[in-house]
């Protein structure tokens, strides 16, 4: 998976920018990778988007709640169509 990180970030220069780096992320949807050279490293990411990433999973991870979702998704895409006179496949 190719992210767009808003940062990346030397681990030396993550000691020292650290406060910056936790306000920016807590403050919005900001990432910032943090890696020594030659590695993966880590993500800083907020409390609240890691929450919405592991419910995003445990809803994917659930075979009838896929089901559910696209059912729901497929009822507003046809209400939505009758609204505008498109035809209803």
């Amino acid at each position: 998976m190719d992210t767009d990180f808003s940062d990346a970030v030397d681990l030396s220069h993550a000691k020292a920018e650290l406060e910056a780096f936790y306000d920016r992320v807590t403050a919005s949807a900001h990432r910032v990778r943090i890696a020594r050279p030659g590695e993966n490293g880590c993500v800083l990411i907020s409390a609240e988007e890691l929450e919405s990433l592991e419910r995003a999973i445990q809803i994917l991870s659930n075979g009838d709640d896929v089901r559910e979702l696209a059912r729901s998704v497929s009822r507003v895409v046809h209400a939505s169509q009758a609204v505008a006179g498109a035809p209803v496949q």
